[in-house]
């Protein structure tokens, strides 16, 4: 599920009722005040959201945290085995929704990044580099941001993030509905069948969804922010 934060930001003071205690307080330390307005849309829509799947209201959501702090619907909810996950970047929101498996989402604006290289270079697997290196070179500053938002996406899905070796699996860039992710290395502790989407939601971004097991329906659509 796709949000345009420019057009939530108009209902920020709505949505802002919604948040926890932890939560305004974590806003209130963000020190850019466009950064803290996008946590703060990108919480309170996620609540409506997950209210809306959850038949409950969103100052009622609950959540319970991870051991490397990946969120979670508390025990009160679990029942539903409803699984999510959210990545927000500059003005735009992902919040990915499923049952009975776990899940990553990451989005990413496409912006200048002239050390891309050298990064990919040192943290990509050696297949993620050659498919890189093949592009044009005009591509290429975007074909680091496909693999790295796959990447994300996986790492968010385990639950164990930056914990998981980055050159320990490898994601394909190819423009297939979804692709298994191929785990190469025992730092990478989650074996198993994992896939991994891209999604094509606004040109100047790249994102992506990952779950647990093998090929699955992949939905994603824009959601128009009325409460």
């Amino acid at each position: 599920m796709f949000v345009d934060l420019r057009e939530a930001a108009a209902a920020e003071r709505g949505l802002r009722c919604f948040l926890s205690r932890d939560e305004i307080e974590r806003a209130a330390r963000f020190q850019s005040e466009g950064a803290r307005s996008r946590f703060v849309l990108t919480r309170a829509w996620l609540r409506v959201i997950l209210a809306r799947c959850l038949d409950a209201t969103p100052e009622r959501i609950s959540f319970s945290f991870g051991t490397n702090g990946k969120p979670a619907l508390a025990e009160e909810w679990r029942h539903r085995e409803l699984s999510f996950n959210v990545s927000h970047s500059e003005n735009y929101a992902l919040i990915g929704l499923t049952t009975g498996r776990a899940i990553g989402v990451d989005i990413e604006q496409v912006r200048p990044m002239p050390d891309f290289a050298e990064i990919a270079s040192g943290y990509f697997s050696e297949d993620e580099k050659r498919a890189i290196e093949a592009l044009p070179e005009p591509d290429r500053l975007r074909g680091f941001f496909r693999c790295w938002t796959r990447k994300e996406a996986f790492m968010k899905a385990t639950g164990d993030g930056m914990a998981i070796a980055l050159d320990g699996f490898s994601v394909s860039l190819d423009d297939d509905a979804d692709a298994g992710i191929a785990i190469e290395d025992s730092r990478v502790p989650h074996g198993g069948a994992w896939s991994v989407a891209g999604l094509s939601l606004v040109s100047e971004c790249e994102a992506a969804v990952a779950w647990e097991g093998a090929a699955a329906r992949v939905s994603a659509w824009r959601q128009p922010v009325e409460l």
